[in-house]
């Protein structure tokens, strides 16, 4: 079941994201939420080639910039970033 308002973040995953605080860390920290890389293999994985990361980043950008959750201007930074992220490689 998919619910909430879904961006490349989400559906083109590099790594975990997590509502849960940072443990033992100063109170300010400790109400936001953690994020962990997923490693090279898992990444290989999913995006089994560059093209493959940067179709999904896009398909994802064009639906959010389409439903209205994007702006335009910000789904073309996020394309842009995913074509030089790397991922893929």
């Amino acid at each position: 079941m998919l619910g909430g308002i879904r961006t490349p973040y989400v559906d083109v995953p590099i790594a975990t994201l997590s509502g849960e605080g940072q443990g033992e860390s100063e109170i300010l920290c400790q109400t936001y939420g953690t994020t962990r890389l997923f490693d090279q293999q898992t990444l290989a994985q999913l995006y089994p080639d560059p093209q493959s990361y940067v179709s999904a980043v896009h398909e994802s950008v064009n639906d959010a910039v389409s439903k209205g959750y994007l702006l335009a201007p910000d789904g073309e930074l996020i394309k842009a970033w995913a074509v030089e992220s790397g991922i893929g490689q």
